[in-house]
């Protein structure tokens, strides 16, 4: 817990049960008479390990199983003294020989600032880039995405298996979500942001950065998000209605993320903070904000959808066609409109910002 990768994805991996909760109960009680004939052949084999020893040694005595009681009672005379051995070389390295921070081979050189063209879109690319990669805040949005997947699994089953098609809406689903968690780059900048003030980052180069940066990660999400989901049911026709809600909604919601961001800021995680820590004075400007870009999202999506769902509905080809190609041409547009206007709100605002996210902090 001394390596900071190691909090920041361990605090992820603890929220992933916790998400998981809700479902399992409801599962587990739709499942409760077959489970409960299971329990007493899991509790006759849990006795023999180390969950269940000390339980299980009078548990053993009352059914007068002598084998099985001197069994589990060595289980867990071993346990414990495991435990204790453990315990004490722990201690040990905590004290005499504490853990540091070294240099690696890892931390040298520019990493992805390198690996793209030597400008300023590229120098912002990599740079949030690398925040996808080893930011816990950013980590935690791309981990709802298998959370969705995994969330589906469990509800579809107990609304029936006669509506398949709500599958589908996965992939728009995506595309809107990771598109929306590139609205609070500025504030997850914090003072880091001086380096695009000091340079003279152009407001386009930004957001452009920015961009290519969601969409390395996004797309390819996006991609199986959409994709996975056709050739599960084999209904390839609706591919294209698919694909042109999911990439739309991920360059509309980018582009409409791109201008939010730039004109407004709230409270978030400061780096190194938990990803789910919910900052003082955060609560109703985060929350008017989000809310007004998911209604944004929602509206200019519109035309999409409404073909999207009559390509589901009608099966008719053509519907399908149409939504991909409305899909990826008002995408494209919002997302060039956003890169625009975000870009002149953020040279007009350069100030504005730099002191937001000082005071944030």
């Amino acid at each position: 817990s001394a390596r900071r990768g190691v909090r920041e994805v361990a605090s992820i991996l603890l929220f992933i049960p916790i998400f998981f909760i809700g479902p399992a109960i409801a599962q587990l009680a739709r499942n409760a008479e077959e489970i409960s004939r299971l329990l007493p052949a899991v509790a006759g084999w849990l006795r023999f390990t180390p969950l269940g020893a000390w339980a299980g040694v009078p548990a053993s005595l009352e059914k007068h199983d002598v084998v099985g009681a001197v069994i589990g009672l060595l289980v867990a005379l071993a346990t414990l003294g495991l435990g204790w051995w453990l315990y004490a070389r722990t201690l040990q390295r905590a004290i005499v020989t504490p853990p540091h921070v070294t240099a690696s081979a890892s931390s040298k050189g520019l990493g992805w600032i390198g690996r793209f063209p030597a400008t300023p879109t590229g120098a912002v690319a990599g740079r949030s880039l690398t925040y996808w990669l080893k930011d816990p805040r950013y980590a935690a949005s791309i981990a709802v995405i298998p959370m969705l997947v995994i969330l589906y699994v469990f509800v579809i089953p107990s609304l029936g298996s006669d509506i398949p098609e709500m599958a589908f809406i996965l992939g728009p689903l995506v595309g809107a979500l990771m598109g929306f968690s590139i609205s609070a780059d500025i504030s997850y900048d914090s003072t880091a942001f001086a380096l695009h003030v000091l340079t003279g980052v152009r407001g386009v180069a930004d957001r452009t950065g920015r961009v290519i940066a969601l969409f390395c990660v996004g797309v390819p999400l996006v991609l199986i998000a959409a994709i996975v989901p056709v050739a599960v049911s084999d209904q390839w026709s609706l591919l294209p209605a698919v694909l042109g809600a999911s990439l739309g909604a991920l360059m509309t919601s980018g582009g409409l993320a791109s201008i939010a961001s730039a004109r407004w800021t709230y409270a978030v995680p400061l780096p190194g903070e938990s990803p789910f820590k919910t900052p003082q004075g955060a609560g109703m400007r985060m929350m008017l904000t989000q809310m007004a870009l998911f209604f944004a999202i929602l509206i200019t999506c519109l035309p999409t959808l409404a073909l999207y769902l009559a390509a589901i509905v009608t099966g008719n080809p053509a519907f399908g066609w149409g939504a991909l190609a409305c899909g990826l041409g008002m995408g494209a547009g919002m997302l060039w409109l956003g890169i625009w206007l975000g870009g002149r709100w953020f040279e007009a605002r350069e100030p504005e910002l730099m002191q937001a996210v000082v005071l944030n902090r």
